[in-house]
Formats: structure tokens, C-alpha cells, sequence
């Protein structure tokens, strides 16, 4: 039996957002202007039938996630 604090996702997106950066922003031996950010909106409902939502948003920048002697945009989202 489960608490009555417990809920279960009822919703689940994920955007991927393009960002232009305001200036040139460096990282490692790269200078990048744009970055790919996901948003991720989820919904969910509690015992009672009660829901709430909200969301969470990240860039993904794959020059700390992923060295590599790659240039950045061989390894960015299309």
C-alpha cells in the first residue's frame, strides 16, 4: 500500500528550445553563440485526485558532457 503522499505522472513533454546567446560564450577550445535547451513539462495526480504540474528547463551542452577533438556543431542536435 503506498503513502498518501504518492503520485503518479499523468503527463509528460519535452521540448528542445534553440537559444541564441547575447554574446559569444567560451567553453574549453570552443566559442559558441547558439545552444540547444530542453524543457521538460510534467503533470501528475496524487491518491485523492488531486494534480499538479511544472517543468524544468536545461541547455544541453555538449562540450562539458562530451570532450571529444569533435567541433561542437558535429556533435549539436540538428
Amino acid at each position: 500500500m503506498g503513502k498518501v503522499t504518492d503520485v503518479t505522472p499523468r503527463d509528460v513533454e519535452i521540448y528542445f528550445l534553440p537559444v541564441e546567446t547575447r554574446i559569444p560564450v567560451k567553453f574549453g577550445p570552443e566559442t559558441l553563440t547558439h545552444v540547444t535547451c530542453a524543457r521538460v513539462m510534467i503533470r501528475v495526480e496524487d491518491r485523492l485526485g488531486r494534480s499538479a504540474g511544472g517543468g524544468e528547463e536545461t541547455p544541453l551542452s555538449v562540450q562539458w558532457v562530451w570532450p571529444s577533438s569533435l567541433p561542437y556543431e558535429h556533435r549539436h542536435l540538428p
